[in-house]
């Protein structure tokens, strides 16, 4: 209907296409039909998980989720905001701004993931597990690292006017991680969801950072000016105040599963977070 709506009326092509000509409409569109896409495939994940592994495995997994994105959350110190507000004006500064974030952030991500896997059965008793083994206790390590990565790219592209790749991003990780589930199903099937979640980083990590450096950020420093007025402390200025705040929003989506799992169990959990 649409598609006949705007051949029977030209006009109307050439308003909605000057419309989405519009960075503002553009990257906007982009944005929501990320968040839809992203809640739609999770949906399809979470009945599968649910379907194909048990509710006691759906529940620990579903923690060591949530913790990852906490520890990734408080790591990567709020410098999403920081690129969302300064990449657009950074000019020739923009890769040293992306590169500095990533490196801090992953830098932090390893040192606090350390702290939380080496304390774990002291405020987490319920995931032990991650100590059960060294090789564990790293990945996850590792997959806080690249978690933190992968949220701040997000911004990246948003900051470089390029948010139309967003929902691509997080399709390929989607996909991946959902392709990876049904595999390890079988093959891993105590720690199969976490490894799916978290492996399934790897290639939408490399497309995107590849394109990032490669393409658009050499794109966005010909175009912009110096990027003069981005400094370490006018960085610090924006980001420090809005840190705690984020904090306490963090805590509440990806703390309190994990309190939760403390106080019901591991399956009692499971329905409790997928509802």
């Amino acid at each position: 209907m649409v598609v006949d709506s705007l051949r029977t009326h030209p006009g109307a092509a050439a308003r909605l296409a000057a419309h989405l000509r519009t960075p503002l409409f553009r990257e906007g569109y982009a944005l929501v039909l990320n968040a839809a896409l992203t809640s739609a495939f999770g949906l399809a994940y979470w009945i599968l998980a649910a379907r194909m592994y048990s509710a006691h495995s759906v529940g620990v997994n579903a923690a060591l989720i949530s913790a990852m994105m906490f520890v990734a959350g408080v790591a990567q110190l709020n410098l999403m905001s920081a690129l969302l507000r300064f990449i657009p004006s950074a000019g020739r500064r923009t890769r040293r701004l992306v590169l500095g974030a990533y490196v801090v952030s992953v830098g932090s991500a390893i040192v606090v993931s350390l702290a939380f896997v080496a304390g774990v059965h002291i405020w987490t008793p319920g995931l032990s597990q991650l100590r059960s083994s060294p090789a564990f206790g790293a990945s996850f390590v590792v997959a806080t690292a690249a978690w933190t990565v992968f949220v701040l790219q997000d911004n990246v592209l948003t900051g470089l006017r390029n948010a139309v790749w967003v929902p691509i991003d997080n399709a390929i990780h989607s996909v991946a991680k959902i392709v990876l589930l049904l595999f390890f199903a079988a093959a891993l099937p105590g720690r199969g969801i976490f490894a799916s979640w978290t492996l399934g980083l790897a290639l939408p990590l490399l497309v995107v950072n590849v394109l990032v450096f490669a393409r658009l950020i050499p794109r966005h420093m010909q175009s912009a000016g110096s990027g003069a007025d981005v400094t370490r402390s006018t960085i610090l200025r924006y980001i420090a105040p809005d840190y705690l705040g984020s904090l306490f929003w963090l805590a509440s989506m990806t703390l309190l599963p994990v309190f939760v799992l403390e106080r019901a169990g591991a399956a009692d959990y499971a329905y409790f977070s997928r509802a």
